[in-house]
C-alpha cells in the first residue's frame, strides 16, 4: 500500500479467531517503506495511512494502531491517522523523563505537520501507568510525580504489575484465552480484574467521542 501497489489495505488484514477482531501485522520490511517514503518524501505522504485506514474504516468500530515512540515518516503517519493518543507510562525516572521529551518534540513536530497539511486533532489524550507494583516506595513516589505533572492527562486506573500477565505472555497467549492459572484461580481473576478496569475506561473514553451514543451516555450522566 505504501508502494501504490495497492489502493486499499484490505489486502493485509489477517483474520483471527477473536469474533470481530482482525490485524494487520507489522514485520521488518516496514523498515523498508520508511526509506522509500523518505527518498521522495512529499508532505502529503505523512496523510497515506490515514487514507488508507478509510478504506476499510467501514468494518470496523475501533481501530488500534500500535506505535513505538518514535517520530520517523510511519510513526509520524500513525500521528496523523489517529484521532485519539493513549500513551503507556510505566512509573520509572527513566521512562518518566524519556517521555516527558517526547510529548514536547511530539508538540513541535504536531505544530510543523499542521502548518504542511492542516490541523491535527484528537479526541482524547490520556496516559496509562503500566507495570504499578504498590509495595515498592518508589512507584508510589513516581505516580505522586507523574499525578502533579500530567494532572488529567492520567487515566484515572493503572495497568498493575502481574505475573499472571508475564506468564501469559511468555507463552504467547493474553490472560483472557488461559483455561487455567499459571499460579492459582485467584491470581487470574485479579489479572483479569486488572485488565477488565483499564479496558473499560479505555471503552468509556471512545464510547464518549459517538455520536450515535450521546444521548444514552447524557442519560446515564457519564457526559454533559
Amino acid at each position: 500500500y505504501f508502494r501504490g501497489e495497492a489502493q486499499s489495505l484490505g489486502y493485509a488484514i489477517k483474520k483471527t479467531y477473536w469474533d470481530g477482531l482482525d490485524l494487520i501485522p507489522s514485520c521488518l520490511r516496514t523498515f523498508d517503506a520508511e526509506y522509500e517514503i523518505m527518498s521522495g518524501f512529499q508532505p502529503d505522504m505523512l496523510e497515506t495511512l490515514r487514507d488508507g485506514i478509510q478504506t476499510v474504516s467501514q468494518d470496523y468500530d475501533v481501530v488500534i494502531i500500535d506505535s513505538p515512540p518514535a517520530l520517523g515518516v510511519l510513526s509520524l503517519n500513525v500521528l496523523v491517522a489517529a484521532n485519539a493518543l493513549l500513551i503507556p507510562v510505566p512509573p520509572a525516572m527513566f521512562d518518566f523523563y524519556s517521555t516527558v521529551s517526547y510529548l514536547r518534540m511530539l508538540d513541535e513536530t504536531l505544530n510543523t505537520i499542521e502548518k504542511r497539511i492542516g490541523p491535527v486533532q484528537y479526541k482524547f489524550i490520556r496516559m496509562l501507568i503500566t507495570r504499578m507494583d504498590d509495595q515498592k516506595a518508589a512507584h508510589r513516589e513516581m505516580v505522586e510525580l507523574m499525578e502533579g505533572t500530567y494532572e488529567s492527562l492520567l487515566m484515572k486506573d493503572k495497568l498493575k504489575d502481574s505475573a499472571e500477565i508475564n506468564n501469559a505472555g511468555v507463552r504467547l497467549y493474553t490472560v483472557y484465552e488461559l483455561d487455567k492459572a499459571e499460579r492459582s484461580k485467584g491470581s487470574r481473576d485479579r489479572a483479569l480484574n486488572l485488565l477488565d478496569t483499564v479496558f473499560s475506561e479505555v471503552e468509556g473514553l471512545i464510547r464518549v467521542c459517538w455520536p450515535s451514543r450521546s444521548e444514552d451516555l447524557k442519560a446515564r450522566g457519564l457526559i454533559a
